[in-house]
């Protein structure tokens, strides 16, 4: 279990961690793509109509972390680019598999 926590993720619980992402909708393929100011940056194929991108966010962010959709949700940002995202689950994520954009 990380001690030091990459700048976009701070626990918050015994099971949960918050994510800050910058999501930018509408793009060619969904994925990571790197760090914007302090925030991890993802880009979603989806439009931010009805909930489309917010949904397709999730499921990128659990398929990346190899957990379940339900073990992820927003938490903050619902219409906006700047999002928190909570993730709840019994074991902690391999971080690593978001990339390292520490330097």
């Amino acid at each position: 279990m990380p001690t030091n926590y990459p700048v976009y993720i701070k626990k918050v619980g015994p099971h949960a961690w918050k994510l800050c992402v910058w999501v930018q909708p509408r793009a060619k393929k969904s994925g990571i793509q790197g760090m914007y100011g302090d925030r991890l940056k993802i880009k979603v194929a989806a439009p931010p109509v009805d909930h489309k991108a917010n949904q397709e966010l999730v499921g990128t962010i659990a398929s990346v972390l190899g957990i379940k959709n339900r073990d992820v949700r927003v938490l903050s940002g619902e219409t906006g680019r700047k999002k928190d995202l909570i993730i709840e689950t019994e074991k902690e994520p391999c971080w690593d598999r978001l990339g390292d954009f520490s330097a």
